[in-house]
């Protein structure tokens, strides 16, 4: 039978989440290789070109936020503003975001594209880690064992010195380390920005642009910088500048693609296409680059996988598992100790005693606000007998993949989630 439309193989529904799909892959795959390819024969500063890609990024959020006002389907993108008060209380998430990205260039020059993935593996250590003592999360025993297979491909990749160094193998850490420490954090500094994305990227965008100059001195890359052409009539000028403006525009790219894959699906759906790019993104190692192919990598490339897979596997079942014991049913409510007010009035409380000896509690308390934004709200948390005020938003932007994790069924929650986003919008 003809498809409806005359057209398309696939319901539309589908056919826009796979061209999501589709997109994000290609540019996040473009972006490590072409950054690859800069880093090692056409410009070798790695921490210079990450300043200058932030800068084509900064214009370019600039560019839509303004585009923004004028089409609907580019309404998503707010335009640029720009609070001292929210800048300087933003600016420690923005330092482990300029680490993350430098470490992780520089890891890019110094290791093969087909373990850059192996290098990059220990984040998930990290934020385990993290979870458990900052953030006091319960840590399910089938993350634990994903944890230490990653771990065993960690070591098994750097049996193989020439693909994966003791450089790169550092900075890939130290680079894990920040982006752990980025991820654990986001969600609360989105609070400021009532959990517009977007708007938190400019942030980042903005500070990156002053904090990436004193690290290019710091690597001394700035001895390296004035040897770059600067004569259009040079013979290198375009392709040295054309490759970096194209990396900036491919960096921008992926805040996009991100953006629209995470929201077009769920949790497990987005950690199978992370495992698929990174077997991609191996494969072209050894396809495109010609990176040699040994026991030792490929025993690495191949537990790291599997063992980023479990873990994401593993976090999401226990999200679900968390999803369930929550009460569905005022009478659920009373039965556990909550406490709640109107769904749509002006206040909720919601409180819980400890279940072990009521040493601490935590309640939330909230209130509409008189703000235009009309999904704003005030949450005052107390911990113990003391309480903290942050500004939030229910916007479903503020949601991690985790969060808003459905079951990993395409035909349903991801179908929906896609209309809701692209009809009409993006």
């Amino acid at each position: 039978m003809a498809a409806s439309g005359g057209m398309g193989l696939l319901p539309p529904d589908i056919e826009r989440l796979v061209a999501v799909i589709t997109f994000y892959m290609v540019v996040s795959l473009s972006i490590v290789f072409l950054n690859f390819s800069i880093f090692t024969k056409v410009v070798t500063l790695p921490v210079f070109v990450s300043w200058f890609q932030m800068v084509v990024s900064f214009a370019l959020t600039n560019v839509f936020g303004r585009l923004g006002q004028r089409y609907e389907s580019l309404s998503f993108w707010p335009p640029y503003s720009f609070n001292w008060n929210t800048a300087t209380t933003i600016l420690p998430l923005t330092l482990s975001y300029v680490g993350m990205i430098t470490m992780n260039n520089v890891c890019l020059k110094y290791v093969a594209v087909s373990t850059y993935q192996v290098a990059r593996s220990s984040t998930i250590l990290f934020n385990l880690l993290l979870s458990r003592y900052l953030l006091h999360a319960e840590i399910s025993v089938q993350a634990v064992y994903a944890c230490v297979v990653v771990c065993l491909g960690i070591v098994a990749g750097a049996l193989d010195p020439k693909s994966l160094t003791l450089l790169g193998l550092l900075t890939g850490t130290v680079g894990s380390l920040f982006w752990a420490l980025y991820s654990v954090n986001v969600k609360k500094y989105l609070a400021l920005v009532d959990g517009n994305q977007f708007v938190l990227l400019n942030y980042n965008l903005t500070w990156s642009c002053i904090l990436f100059l004193p690290l290019i001195f710091l690597f001394q890359e700035h001895t390296g910088v004035v040897d770059i052409p600067t004569d259009p009539t040079d013979e290198s000028f375009y392709q040295v500048w054309g490759a970096m403006v194209l990396s900036g525009v491919f960096g921008f790219m992926m805040n996009i693609a991100v953006f629209l894959v995470i929201k077009a699906t769920s949790p497990l759906t987005f950690n199978i296409i992370g495992t698929v790019k990174a077997t991609i993104q191996s494969l072209g190692g050894f396809l495109i680059f010609g990176d040699e192919t040994n026991l030792q990598n490929i025993t690495g490339i191949a537990l790291c996988l599997v063992g980023s897979f479990w873990y994401g596997k593993a976090k999401q079942a226990q999200a679900q598992q968390e999803r369930e014991r929550l009460p569905t049913t005022t009478t659920d409510a009373e039965k556990k100790g909550l406490v709640m007010g109107e769904k749509d009035g002006k206040e909720m409380v919601i409180g819980r005693p400890s279940d072990e000896d009521n040493s601490s509690s935590v309640s939330t308390h909230v209130s509409s606000s008189d703000s235009p934004h009309k999904h704003q709200h005030h949450y005052t948390t107390v911990v113990g007998g003391t309480s903290k005020k942050t500004v939030g938003s229910v916007n479903p932007m503020s949601d991690s993949d985790e969060d808003e994790a459905a079951d990993g069924d395409l035909d349903d929650p991801d179908v929906r989630k896609m209309k809701s986003l692209l009809g009409g919008r993006a």
